[in-house]
């Protein structure tokens, strides 16, 4: 299932200055920690089993701006559109349950967790398009991360575009199927001999690599910034894969922000 939050700013977000409405460059963190603040008033069990050991978690979120028009500064996205949407999609259940209870509950009670002067004022849910089909054209709505498999703290690009990488990483077709082979180990076990007919492609044009801000990390005192892939890509794997990975993004930190996906279209319908 997938959830849409629609999130307002009030006056505590606007810079009279700028003449503009702000949120954190990094607002992933604020996210995440409502995902978490929502999971865990639902059941603090379900919250022990996610988080109190390292797991990895059938979900992720993006957050879309409705207006592109942004500027950075000062560690803060600066915007002329008032609204937002957190969009959160998961295979699980009772994780899906307990995050839109916590959204419902904020509704009434945005005081219950704050959004750093955003408010939540509408939440309704979307069942995904199922996919019928070997291949999909899909958009992220969040920057995936692949993981060097050799240099597990590295990330690798499929497309140029950032410093001297103006080719992508050779290494990126092992890494992404990597990426796969363990993500679904994980979430879909079943399903792992099919992670060999995974076909990844950029779409030209409509991809490209990018840096991201993430939790402030910082590296020899300078905020730490990890390459990432945005943009359209054809995905070709049996339907079920593409439903899982519509359902739980694709990447590293997903639950973190990372890699969530929309259906394009489907080539073959």
């Amino acid at each position: 299932m997938r959830m849409h939050v629609h999130v307002s700013a009030t006056p505590q977000a606007f810079s009279p200055h700028r003449k503009q409405w702000f949120l954190p460059l990094d607002y992933r963190p604020l996210y995440l920690s409502l995902i978490k603040w929502a999971v865990h008033r639902h059941s603090p069990a379900l919250y022990q089993f996610w988080w109190g050991t390292r797991r990895v978690k059938p979900y992720t979120f993006a957050l879309m701006i409705r207006k592109p028009q942004i500027a950075i500064h000062d560690q803060r996205i600066y915007t002329p559109a008032s609204e937002a949407t957190f969009l959160f999609t998961t295979t699980d259940p009772e994780l899906f349950i307990a995050v839109y209870n916590g959204c419902m509950h904020l509704l009434q009670h945005p005081e219950a967790f704050p959004l750093n002067g955003w408010q939540i004022t509408e939440v309704w849910v979307r069942p995904p398009q199922p996919i019928r089909t070997s291949t999909a054209i899909f958009q992220t709505l969040s920057p995936i991360l692949i993981r060097d498999v050799n240099h597990p703290n590295r990330y690798v690009v499929p497309v140029g575009g950032i410093a001297n990488n103006t080719q992508g990483d050779p290494s990126f077709p092992h890494a992404f199927h990597h990426a796969i082979h363990e993500q679904v180990k994980h979430l879909a076990p079943h399903l792992l001999p099919d992670t060999a007919h995974v076909h990844f492609t950029p779409i030209p044009n409509k991809a490209r690599a990018t840096l991201i801000q993430h939790f402030f990390k910082k590296l020899n005192g300078q905020p730490m910034k990890l390459p990432a892939f945005a943009g359209q890509f054809r995905l070709s794997a049996p339907p079920q894969l593409l439903n899982l990975f519509l359902q739980t993004g694709i990447g590293a930190r997903r639950s973190q922000g990372f890699g969530m996906i929309e259906l394009l279209q489907n080539p073959e319908d």
